[in-house]
């Protein structure tokens, strides 16, 4: 079930990105229920974890405006689900009020994995970004595989590539694994190099090269799969001038090659902030972390689904930059885990490719580093390094059919989830940061702390400062949170401090100080 601040919250995140997202679906609710929801109830239905309809925000702005008949729309939003999808998935609903105004939410569960298709109308829905489509064969596929995996495990990668041998490996990569295939098991010390590699599953007995083997150590897999390769590129919004994308490269080789290659891509095109360390020297830091960059593309190399439904049907790896994230996706969805685990603080490992999952824990990068540490704590390393840097935890998406993950760019629609200030628990300092906010007479007097409480008096301080502000420059401006901006602004408008122009929810509402 949602709160009215999670709601909030999301609704102003749509305003920042101009869109609803994979798990949410915003209709406004005019004139009472909407009648096309039998794709999107459909295609909910359909995701492992479901997702989310909301009923009373109208786009493209998100403003809410709210139904009339909330009890009326939350039983046809019931019935909907019942009648119109075949089978008919379980739906939660509930009625929040913002500014006085009823919104209605129904969350639609998965249906279980043996029931998939959920079908509307004789034909299966699926949710990509922001829209409902109907599955291609392809999708239809690797529902049934995935169907499979529930009840029996299926080691794709350990499947022999024909005509494939040692000698199109890299020489140098396959040195390096064998070395450390030896270290890892003493007992297999006296063995050939070409028995090792067999009991590793490397290659089968006629000395062809596993799936696995082929990408991990192979000179060019993609000669063999062509889909076995990144696609990386900037992304701008549609309907602006110029380009769509820009940067867009392709990458190609063996696993670790293309985990380098992804990331160096990555340090080139985000931005990077001046920083002083603790040793007073100016440095270039990254605004996303590299590590957690690195851990999410070598997931979704090593993790990606390898079956004929997405070697054979155009399906690889695609890394997108837009202004406000950045998107990492591969084909497959989880399997045998799920997005609430991943976010857990105790993780085991779990392999989707468990031949591929072991010669990556033993191949390593450029910078020295394992391709996989395989503790299972590389989505550890995310979260903990997005929380270090004061940025939003990541976004998990798991359709079924593909995995992705989003990496949210500072001041892009992450403030809600910030710390009070970005660099509260990190190691360096901004070298250009907002105005200071110790109690200095001269940006916070000591008499509004005592009398408002610090973060008040903090966003009063820069609306004298700065002007009018929209709740978005403020949150840049004091480095505080969304929330803790809006408790604040209502304490100011309350003690006559501060005015508002506009409604609650607008994005084009803007706040002054009274003189």
């Amino acid at each position: 079930m949602w709160t009215v601040e999670q709601l909030e919250d999301y609704l102003e995140h749509c305003r920042l990105l101009q869109s609803d997202t994979t798990t949410v679906e915003v209709k406004s609710g005019r004139g009472g229920m909407p009648q096309s929801l039998g794709a999107t109830l459909c295609a909910f239905a359909n995701l492992p974890r479901g997702g989310t309809v909301i009923i009373g925000v109208a786009e493209p702005g998100f403003a809410v405006h709210g139904v009339d008949d909330p009890g009326a729309i939350e039983s046809a939003l019931a019935d909907q689900a019942r009648t119109l999808v075949e089978p008919a998935p379980y739906i939660e609903t509930q009625t929040l009020h913002i500014e006085g105004r009823a919104v209605v939410l129904g969350h639609i569960e998965g249906v279980l994995p043996h029931q998939r298709p959920a079908l509307y109308r004789g034909r299966p829905y699926l949710r990509m970004a922001d829209g409902d489509y109907v599955m291609s064969s392809n999708d239809l596929r690797m529902i049934e595989v995935d169907k499979l995996h529930a009840r029996e495990a299926i080691a794709y990668d350990s499947a022999p590539v024909p005509g494939s041998s040692l000698e199109v490996c890299d020489d140098s990569t396959l040195k390096e694994a064998v070395a450390e295939l030896r270290r890892a098991t003493p007992r297999l010390r006296d063995v050939s190099d070409a028995a090792l590699l067999e009991l590793f599953r490397v290659v089968d007995s006629r000395g062809q090269l596993s799936v696995a083997g082929l990408y991990a150590l192979g000179r060019f897999p993609q000669g063999f799969f062509p889909d076995l390769h990144i696609s990386a590129a900037v992304q701008y919004p549609a309907g602006e001038e110029g380009p769509r994308t820009r940067n867009l490269e392709e990458f190609y080789g063996p696993v670790p090659d293309l985990v380098d290659a992804a990331v160096a891509w990555v340090r080139r095109n985000i931005d990077t902030d001046l920083v002083y360390g603790t040793d007073g020297h100016l440095r270039e830091v990254p605004e996303l972390p590299l590590e957690a960059v690195r851990e999410v593309i070598a997931n979704a190399v090593v993790h990606r689904d390898l079956g004929p439904e997405s070697l054979g049907a155009g399906k690889f790896v695609t890394i997108r930059l837009t202004r406000q994230a950045l998107i990492v996706t591969s084909p497959g969805g989880l399997r045998g885990i799920s997005v609430e685990e991943l976010k857990g603080r105790v993780l085991s490992p779990v392999a989707v490719n468990p031949r591929l999952y072991a010669l990556s824990t033993k191949l390593r990068l450029e910078d020295g580093e394992r391709v996989i540490e395989g503790q299972g704590g590389g989505m550890k390393v995310v979260f903990s390094s997005l929380r270090k840097a004061g940025l939003r935890p990541p976004t998990l998406i798991d359709t079924g059919v593909r995995f992705t993950v989003i990496l949210w760019r500072a001041g892009r629609g992450d403030d809600e989830h910030a710390p009070a200030t970005r660099s509260a628990s990190a190691s360096f300092q901004p070298a250009f940061a907002p105005a200071q906010t110790a109690k200095e007479g001269s940006v916070v007097e000591d008499g509004l702390v005592a009398k408002l409480g610090g973060n008040p008096a903090l966003v009063l301080s820069a609306l004298r400062r700065n002007g009018e502000l929209s709740l978005v420059d403020i949150v840049n401006s004091t480095q505080l949170t969304r929330g803790q901006v809006r408790y604040a602004l209502g304490k100011l408008i309350e003690s006559g401090h501060v005015t508002m122009r506009g409604k609650h929810g607008d994005r084009a509402t803007r706040y002054a100080a009274k003189e």
